[in-house]
């Protein structure tokens, strides 16, 4: 995810990704495709790292109607991943 928030997607390449991650040509394509592909995965796994917390709080027992709304956000924006 480094490299994409440092350069941006469009200026990150392989070689960049390869370099960053100790991880073949090779061994990304099989994996993952390309960049095209890795990008909303990467995206899929820093969300659901970063937001974890977060998410446990927001379906913590409590007042539901502004914990529903927020969690509709952050599950939207995981679906459009």
């Amino acid at each position: 995810m480094d490299a994409f928030w440092r350069q941006g997607y469009h200026a990150t390449s392989t070689r960049d990704l390869t370099d960053r991650t100790d991880v073949g040509p090779s061994s990304l394509y099989h994996t993952f495709g390309d960049k095209r592909q890795l990008y909303p995965r990467t995206l899929r796994e820093y969300y659901a790292v970063h937001t974890a917390e977060q998410t446990r709080g927001l379906r913590a027992p409590g007042p539901a109607k502004e914990r529903q709304a927020l969690l509709a956000v952050a599950d939207s924006a995981l679906a459009a991943l």
